[in-house]
């Protein structure tokens, strides 16, 4: 029920665009990613700053030991986009393989003159130093040319055809422009003591630059619609990176598999953006080109250096039938900088710390279901004032989940059920008219849940899966009793598929 598009980590480290939510996160390639993780509720615990609602996380293709392999490809679609693509695992000995993965293609949306364009190359290996120690090497490189269509005007829903207000072009070519590069470099080791205990650390550096001309419409009169332009021109560079040590022991008759981690990143943004007014276009006699724009009449120029650093453990313990969770983490943020703007300025400058957790108590029944019970916590840091000129806090998340897994023996399957209760506390309101809006720290979400889901092997190469999520969410304070926007009371969905596993098309 919460956004998660800054929630997004990359081989588990934070991989954001702005510390200003919810500006999305940077687009990685998913022809790169090996697979996705999706944690859902607070995760603080182990990965910091972040929404109640979890986290994403994309694992990037890397090099395998176990034998070379290629693969190549091209993919096509209704709308003319086309896709060459490529992937080759090499083994050169028993303690060096690389792997190199890549992608050549564009994406065509809906309206013709769109064509978003994208080249993505990656690289990795990994060298066993010692039988105990292992490193491993990743980097990629995005480049692409991405344009999103400018809309369509409310006003002229219900109006016009669908169908041609969706194919119809209300940017213009003579304007749209971009141009957006991304390069991550990752090192990782892996040291096992062998007593039980492993040393595992990640560390990246992300470079990240877009420059982005497009129009916007601000409204219509008649067929006529009112456009604007902007100009936005970022850069951002981070480092980040998470040292963890994870072990087990025996205390008495409880088993215990224990994780200790330091984290922290170190995030630097710069962005200017513009907003200027430009020629009307006619829906029914458009004309493109010769555009007059004029002087901007909002500018801004944003910059941000942030800082995150984490403590965190966690203990894992079995006793016979019964399993328990215990995990604390506590983090400091230091914040600076600044965005300077045609209406007037904010200061991003701000300290915060907030200790998080999680806890869990659960029991395997013989031959049958697995029941939990788990509460966790999460925080995330914000910025700006509030309307009487105090900084804003940050909001915090609490959630209980009660929750049942059962793995059947007579066949390959999973089946799990949860209810929870999570709540967000200190967001923020609008409060009054202006620019910056004023806001209050009085709103607080309450959303109730039940998520079922399941996944069977029907043999012969056929798999199911199902998964149905009822939400009820309540925002109370200045909007009390409304619902989130974009939370579907009911969602559902249902998969089958089929693996050939004979012939030529195995």
């Amino acid at each position: 029920g919460f956004n998660l598009e800054n929630d997004k980590f990359l081989d588990g480290l934070r991989l954001m665009r702005s510390t200003q939510y919810p500006t999305s996160a940077p687009s990685f390639e998913l022809y790169g990613i090996e697979r996705v993780e999706v944690l859902r509720g607070p995760a603080s615990v182990l990965y910091g700053a972040g929404t109640p609602a979890g986290l994403v996380n994309l694992v990037q293709k890397r090099a395998q030991a176990d034998g070379d392999f290629t693969e190549l490809g091209f993919g096509a679609d209704s709308n003319g986009s086309l896709a060459l693509y490529g992937d080759m695992n090499r083994v050169v000995d028993d303690r060096f393989a690389y792997r190199i993965t890549g992608k050549l293609g564009n994406q065509r949306t809906d309206v013709r003159d769109i064509d978003n364009e994208r080249a993505y190359l990656a690289f990795s290996a990994s060298y066993a130093l010692t039988d105990a120690t292992e490193l491993e090497f990743m980097a990629s490189r995005h480049d692409d040319a991405p344009i999103s269509p400018t809309g369509v005007p409310n006003g002229f829903v219900g109006v016009y055809d669908l169908d041609d207000l969706r194919d119809f072009d209300f940017a213009d070519p003579s304007v749209n422009s971009s141009d957006r590069a991304m390069t991550t470099l990752s090192f990782g080791v892996t040291h096992d003591f062998g007593t039980g205990w492993k040393l595992n650390g990640t560390f990246r550096y992300t470079d990240f630059d877009w420059t982005y001309r497009n129009l916007y419409i601000s409204g219509n009169t008649g067929s006529v619609v009112h456009r604007g332009v902007i100009d936005q021109d970022e850069h951002f560079d981070s480092l980040a990176f998470d040292l963890r040590l994870a072990g087990s022991l025996t205390t008495g008759a409880v088993d215990h598999a224990l994780t200790f981690g330091l984290d922290a990143q170190r995030f630097n943004e710069q962005a200017t953006t513009a907003f200027s007014a430009t020629d009307d276009i006619d829906y029914l006699a458009p004309s493109y080109g010769d555009l007059t724009i004029g002087a901007p009449w909002y500018l801004a120029d944003k910059t941000v250096d942030a800082e995150q650093y984490g403590l965190y453990g966690l203990d894992e313990m079995a006793w016979g039938n019964w399993r328990a969770t215990l995990g604390l983490r506590h983090d400091w943020t230091h914040q600076s900088g600044g965005n300077a703007t045609t209406f007037g300025d904010t200061d991003f400058g701000r300290d915060d710390e907030a200790t998080t957790g999680h806890a869990s108590l659960g029991y395997a029944f013989d031959n049958g279901p697995f029941v939990y019970l788990a509460h966790a916590t999460s925080f995330l840091p914000q910025i700006g004032t509030d309307v009487d000129g105090n900084p804003l806090r940050p909001t915090r998340g609490r959630q209980w989940e009660l929750g049942a897994k059962w793995q059947p023996s007579a066949f390959e399957g999973l089946f799990t059920a949860a209810l929870y209760d999570l709540t967000e506390y200190n967001r923020t309101t609008v409060v009054g008219p202006g620019y910056p809006a004023p806001v209050a720290q009085t709103g607080e979400v309450n959303i109730r849940g039940l998520e079922l889901e399941g996944v069977a092997e029907l043999g012969a190469g056929w798999t199911l899966k199902g998964a149905y999520t009822f939400a009820d969410s309540r925002i109370s304070g200045d909007n009390d009793g409304n619902e989130l926007a974009n939370t579907p009371r009911h969602s559902a969905a249902l998969w089958l598929a089929h693996e050939i596993r004979g012939g030529v098309l195995e």
